[in-house]
């Protein structure tokens, strides 16, 4: 069990697989791994959680909604707007520009 996933890996022990907290977990967990510049590891987070949770609990969910700004977050601070773009770009991300 790694020392920065200890929240992740007792909600895996406790939930079944597919269960949101694990994945909300892994969303916050992710952000905090781009507060202290752990990109590498941060994306791997942030990825594996934006897929369970719009699994899970669709793209208008705030979890989701949450999950695609904390995946941003790592592109600009690493300098890589590319990879930033097509979630930016997704309706879920800006929920304001969705109701106009």
């Amino acid at each position: 069990m790694a020392k920065h996933s200890w929240g992740v890996d007792l909600y895996q022990m406790s939930l079944v697989p597919d269960h949101w907290r694990i994945q909300r977990s892994r969303s916050n967990l992710g952000a905090c791994l781009v507060k202290l510049e752990r990109y590498h590891e941060a994306e791997e987070q942030l990825l594996a959680s934006y897929a369970g949770l719009k699994a899970i609990r669709g793209d208008q969910h705030v979890d989701t909604q949450k999950a695609v700004s904390h995946l941003v977050e790592p592109y600009e601070s690493w300098c890589k707007p590319e990879k930033a773009g097509p979630y930016r770009a997704l309706p879920h991300a800006n929920p304001d520009k969705s109701k106009k």
